[in-house]
C-alpha cells in the first residue's frame, strides 16, 4: 500500500494519496450540519455537510492528528513534512506579578514546552488569563489574543499591562506592540498583512471559534507556530465541533471546576433544585444542553429565580 504523504503547514495541511484514500478523508472531515434538510429542498445539489477536506487535498492544520489516527487504525503508512518554522524568542518578556502560580498553572505552562497547539479546558475560576500570560512569557514572541467582545478585551488589556507593562500592551492591531489584545469584531476589517507578524496566536472562550471569523483569523495568522485556545466549555450543539479543532487543535490540559472545589481554590457552592417539566421525549446530553439554552419558557423561570434571589440579597 503506497504511503499518504501529509505536509504540515501553520494553518493547513496538504495530502498526497489514493482516489479511494482521499475519498475516506473526505467522509472523516465531514459533517451534516443542523437542519440541512431545509436547505437542501432549496439546492437539491447540496448534500447538507460541511467538508473540511478542499478540493485541493488541503485541510485545517489543527485536524492533523485527527488524520493520522485514523490512517493508522486503517494500516495506512503515513509520511509527515513538516515545513513550520519554529521563532525564535525575540521578545524580552518578564512577568511582573505578586500572584504566586498555581501547581495547575505551572503545568499548563510546562505543557507549552510540549505542545505547539492546542486547547486548554479550564473551569470558570481557574485562571486562564493568568495561565495566558506565563505561556506567553515562555515562547516570548509577537502574540495577538484574541477576546469575544469589547468587556473581555478590556479585563485583558488591564491584566497584561499590569504584568508585561504599557508600552508593551496595544488593543491596535496596527501597532508595533509585541502584544495585541483584540476582540474578534474589530479584526475583520484589517488589512490582512498586520496579522503576519504574529508568531503566536491565542483566542479565549474558545469555544466560539467554530465562526467564520476565526477560521479566518486563523488563515491571516500564517505565521503563527504557536495556537492557544482557552475555554471552560469545550463543546458545540450544532455538530461543529470538527470546525472548532481545525482552528488549533484537541485538547491538551484539563482542569475542572470539580477539581477547583475539590482543591480548595473555589467556594464550593450550595445547590437548591427546582422542578421543571421537560417535554416527553427522549434528549441526549447535546440535545437536553440545547434545550436549556434555547428554551424560552425555562429561560423565563431562571429569570424569575434569580430576581427573586436578589430581592433576598442573596448571591447566585
Amino acid at each position: 500500500m503506497n504511503p499518504v504523504l501529509i505536509h504540515i503547514g501553520n494553518t493547513s495541511c496538504h495530502i498526497t494519496c489514493s482516489y479511494q484514500i482521499r475519498t475516506a478523508i473526505s467522509d472523516l472531515l465531514s459533517y451534516e450540519v443542523e437542519g440541512s434538510w431545509f436547505a437542501r429542498k432549496k439546492m437539491p445539489y447540496w448534500d447538507g455537510k460541511i467538508r473540511h477536506l478542499s478540493k485541493d487535498n488541503t485541510f485545517p492544520a489543527g485536524l492533523y492528528g485527527l488524520v493520522v489516527e485514523f490512517l493508522k487504525q486503517k494500516g495506512v503508512p503515513v509520511i509527515t513534512r513538516d515545513s513550520r518554522d519554529v521563532p525564535a524568542a525575540s521578545c524580552a518578556f518578564k512577568m511582573t506579578t505578586e500572584k504566586t502560580p498555581r501547581y495547575y498553572q505551572v503545568d499548563a505552562r510546562a505543557t507549552a514546552k510540549l505542545h505547539a497547539r492546542g486547547v486548554y479546558l479550564m473551569g470558570v475560576g481557574a485562571g486562564k488569563t493568568f495561565t495566558a500570560g506565563m505561556i506567553l512569557e515562555e515562547h516570548k514572541v509577537p502574540t495577538l489574543f484574541v477576546v469575544p467582545d469589547t468587556g473581555l478585551r478590556d479585563q485583558s488589556l488591564h491584566d497584561f499591562k499590569s504584568w508585561f507593562g504599557k508600552n508593551r500592551v496595544s488593543d491596535n492591531v496596527a501597532s508595533d506592540a509585541p502584544i495585541v489584545i483584540a476582540n474578534i469584531q474589530s479584526l475583520m476589517n484589517k488589512d490582512k498583512k498586520f496579522f503576519k507578524r504574529f508568531k503566536q496566536l491565542m483566542i479565549d472562550e474558545f469555544h466560539h471559534s467554530a465562526a467564520k471569523s476565526y477560521q479566518k483569523l486563523n488563515t491571516w495568522c500564517s505565521e503563527a507556530y504557536y495556537r492557544y485556545g482557552f475555554t471552560g466549555t469545550f463543546l458545540r450543539t450544532d455538530g461543529s465541533d470538527m470546525t472548532m479543532h481545525g482552528v488549533l487543535s484537541n485538547v491538551i490540559f484539563k482542569k475542572s471546576a470539580s477539581e477547583l472545589i475539590e482543591e480548595g481554590f473555589l467556594v464550593r457552592p450550595y445547590i437548591t433544585i427546582y422542578r421543571h417539566t421537560l417535554p416527553k421525549m427522549q434528549l441526549s446530553y447535546v440535545q437536553a444542553y440545547d434545550y436549556i439554552v434555547k428554551d424560552q419558557e425555562f429561560n423565563e423561570l431562571i429569570a424569575k429565580i434569580a430576581r427573586k434571589k436578589i430581592k433576598e440579597r442573596k448571591q447566585t
